[in-house]
């Protein structure tokens, strides 16, 4: 598992700074008030203890954001794994933020003008989320901005040529998948087809088994009329015998 990486520390000054200047606003403001209204007082405060008081005011207020801020600084960690780049912070609610590589479209470093003193920049994060609606990722306080932005390009341009070889390898898996159910299809319409010939076949032999018999009664009945015809003739020859005896015996 990879280390967690706090900000650089130089981060905390940047963050202090708008306190800074509230507190010194605060200050000048009361002291102005001082010198233009001398004989009032402000909040039962009078001009005698107003000077002590505005200080120890600005004090407090000063150590009370100082200690939150330092709670903020030490919750605020990232850590670069092998597949994702994973960003915790905040105090009360934490949130944590995972960036696969594969998502990260562009990484620009941004230094104001107090960061340029402080020697520290801003990595702003461009991620595609879902529906491919682009996010963006702050992640503040970074002093090494080259070498982490060269880092995370490096592994996105990475995890982007891996999930590409994955897409190829399944493309083709699924090819081959594809031509597998394609032959299995055409061995079960094979299979399918030969009873069909079968009965075909059947079929056409009973219907010539039919025709043959037919033909047999056709020539049978064709057959006994000359029978008959024959039978006809050897009475008529019959007949004629028996005629010419009679004759034979008239003229006799």
């Amino acid at each position: 598992m990879a280390e967690r990486v706090h900000l650089n520390p130089r981060v905390k000054v940047l963050w202090f700074l708008p306190t800074i200047a509230l507190l010194l606003f605060l200050l000048l403001a009361g002291f102005a008030g001082y010198l233009a209204f001398p004989d009032t007082s402000f909040l039962g405060i009078t001009k005698s203890n107003f000077l002590y008081v505005l200080p120890m005011i600005a004090i407090i207020i000063g150590l009370i954001d100082y200690s939150w801020m330092e709670m903020i600084y030490g919750n605020f960690t990232y850590e670069l794994d092998d597949n994702e780049i994973v960003i915790r912070q905040g105090v009360i609610g934490r949130r944590t933020t995972v960036i696969p590589y594969a998502t990260i479209q562009d990484i620009t470093a941004e230094r104001s003008a107090a960061e340029r003193l402080l020697g520290i920049a801003t990595l702003e994060i461009e991620t595609a989320g879902s529906l491919r609606l682009a996010s963006e990722i702050t992640l503040p306080g970074i002093a090494e901005k080259d070498t982490l932005v060269r880092e995370l390009t490096h592994r996105a341009e990475k995890a982007k040529n891996t999930m590409g070889q994955e897409t190829r390898t399944q493309g083709t898996d699924a090819s081959h998948l594809l031509s597998e159910i394609l032959a299995e299809l055409k061995a079960i319409d094979l299979h399918l087809s030969h009873p069909v010939k079968n009965s075909r076949k059947n079929s056409t032999g009973n219907e010539e088994g039919e025709n043959k018999n037919s033909l047999r009664n056709n020539e049978g009945e064709n057959k006994i009329p000359p029978l008959r015809e024959e039978g006809g003739k050897n009475e008529n020859k019959k007949e004629e015998s028996s005629f010419e005896k009679y004759e034979h015996f008239r003229k006799g």
